[in-house]
C-alpha cells in the first residue's frame, strides 16, 4: 500500500491530504505514520483526509493490526491528542469492512467520517467539508473515539 501527501494550511488550519494506491513508487506506510507522528511531535493540530479510492487491491490485515497498534501508542504517548478529526473516502466494501476492524480492535484519537463516494469529489466541496466544525451528512459514518 501507497501514498502520495499533500499538507494545505488554510487559514491556520492544517489539512493533510493522502491518496492511497497501488502504485509502488509512492510513499510507504511506514512514511504515513512518521507524517502523523511528526505532527504530534511538533504539537501541531491538524485534520486528515485519507482518499482511498486509488485502491483496486485490499491491503493485507498486516496494516489493520499496525495501523491500530499505531493508534494506540499515540494515546499511551501523547496526553494532548493533535489529530481534529479524519474524512475518509471509501468507494469499496472492502476498505469499508477493513476500516470497521481496525476501529472494532482500537477505537480512534479523534472523530473518523467514513464517506462514501463512488465518483469524483469536488475539491472545494472536500475543502468546506473538512474545515466545518460539524460533519452530517447521509453519506458519511461517523466513529468516535
Amino acid at each position: 500500500m501507497y501514498y502520495y501527501r499533500r499538507i494545505h494550511d488554510i487559514e491556520g488550519l492544517r489539512i493533510i491530504y493522502v491518496t492511497f494506491s497501488d502504485y509502488n513508487r509512492l510513499s510507504g506506510f511506514d512514511d504515513l505514520l512518521e507524517l502523523w507522528k511528526s505532527q504530534y511531535i511538533e504539537q501541531r493540530r491538524f485534520r486528515f483526509v485519507f482518499d482511498t479510492r486509488g485502491l483496486k487491491e485490499l491491503p493485507s490485515l498486516y496494516y489493520c493490526f499496525q495501523m491500530a497498534w499505531f493508534i494506540r501508542r499515540l494515546k499511551k504517548d501523547y496526553r494532548d491528542q493533535y489529530l481534529e478529526r479524519s474524512l475518509i473516502l471509501v468507494n469499496r466494501v472492502g476498505i469499508r469492512r477493513l476500516l470497521d476492524f481496525i476501529f472494532t480492535i482500537q477505537s480512534p484519537v479523534a472523530p473518523v467520517y467514513i464517506y462514501h463516494c463512488e465518483g469524483q469529489v469536488d475539491p472545494k466541496q472536500m475543502t468546506e467539508l473538512v474545515q466545518q466544525s460539524t460533519i452530517q451528512d447521509e453519506d458519511i459514518t461517523e466513529i468516535l473515539p
